[in-house]
């Protein structure tokens, strides 16, 4: 972004902080800063696994070394992963489909999303999505991008299964991504406008793996720092909105802070991004942005990608430099968080 565009990214920033400050009290007088205590606790007390024990740390790891790396679609990895997030899926019970979408510049190549859908069948129920993109770039393993975040659907799933809800949970993990959100922008465009409006939020997963907790690892888009600063310390989850998503986003945000642990786990939002976030094109590099383009609230939930991780879309980007706990943790609050949402009930 040059620099110009830098200064009037800053100038509606300023604006929007207005705006911000004084929708942020009607956000929680709607109840939308803390989650409901019951929810967490049907989290924790149902026998939800905690952020670091060894049976979550395992299965994360499990799923990310049967994960293949080359994940570009075309190739044998894209279609091998493809098949694993389905067997998977079986295993626990999740029926889903594959749903096709055309890729006009490479028509020969198969691009399919899979989605998976919990909770209330009825048709006219609020939908709450989450999604994670499950294709990859050329030679890397791709365990942040986009790893992590296909194992924390794949355990959302096998943790939702068979419980009543009052909404939808719709799980989509989108395919090539990488290539210009080609799975999402086609998902998106091929919805009607009652199915827009049945979708009261999306929670997409982008990089939710890696931290470094040494000072000075931690840098952010041009201009960004001015508004936002998070410290330069590449120990926290962003959850990131634009204006519109904002009340959203509390709600997300407000269900993640009960599971932050020092050492561990932290929270930190960014809701200050006008319209559809084009003057931040680096916020618009993953699966929320078609959301933005309809008018559906998204957040992107993201440990900041290369903005943090040195093995970002390099042959580096292995399991091995991950940090098992901060995904687990991610795991636990983005069930909470869900519990709350669609009202689901216990196991």
């Amino acid at each position: 972004m040059n620099k110009r565009l830098g200064i009037v990214f800053v100038v509606l920033v300023i604006l929007c902080v207005i705006l911000w400050d004084r929708t942020r009290e009607s956000v929680r007088s709607q109840g939308g800063s803390q989650a409901p205590v019951d929810a967490i606790e049907d989290v924790i007390g149902a026998g939800s696994v905690e952020a670091e024990t060894s049976s979550t740390l395992e299965a994360i790891a499990e799923i990310l070394r049967e994960l293949p790396g080359d994940r570009v679609p075309g190739r044998t990895g894209h279609a091998e992963a493809r098949a694993m997030i389905g067997r998977r899926l079986g295993a626990s019970g999740v029926e889903h489909e594959e749903v096709s979408i055309e890729w006009p510049y490479a028509p020969e190549k198969t691009v399919r999303n899979l989605v998976a859908r919990l909770g209330s069948g009825a048709p006219e129920a609020d939908v709450f999505v989450v999604s994670a993109h499950y294709d990859g770039v050329a030679r890397s393993p791709g365990a942040d991008d986009n790893g992590a975040a296909v194992a924390v659907l794949l355990l959302l799933a096998d943790r939702l299964a068979g419980r009543a809800a009052e909404a939808e949970i719709r799980l989509i993990w989108f395919d090539a991504e990488e290539a210009g959100l080609v799975g999402s922008i086609g998902y998106v465009g091929a919805l009607s406008a009652a199915e827009r409006r049945r979708i009261r939020g999306v929670i997409n997963l982008e990089c939710i793996g890696f931290t470094d907790r040494r000072a000075g690892r931690q840098s952010l888009p041009f201009g960004v720092k001015l508004v936002f600063d998070p410290g330069d310390v590449g120990d926290f989850l962003l959850v990131a909105s634009n204006v519109a998503s904002r009340p959203f986003q509390q709600r997300v945000v407000s269900g993640l802070e009960p599971f932050e642990r020092a050492g561990v786990f932290r929270v930190e939002e960014f809701g200050f991004i006008p319209g559809e976030g084009l003057v931040l094109p680096d916020i618009r590099r993953s699966d929320h942005a078609p959301f933005w383009d309809a008018s559906i609230p998204a957040v992107m939930l993201t440990d900041t990608a290369n903005f943090r991780n040195p093995n970002y879309h390099a042959r580096s980007d292995t399991l091995e430099t991950l940090d098992l706990p901060f995904v687990a943790a991610t795991l636990d609050g983005l069930e909470a968080v869900l519990v709350d949402l669609a009202r689901v009930g216990s196991r």
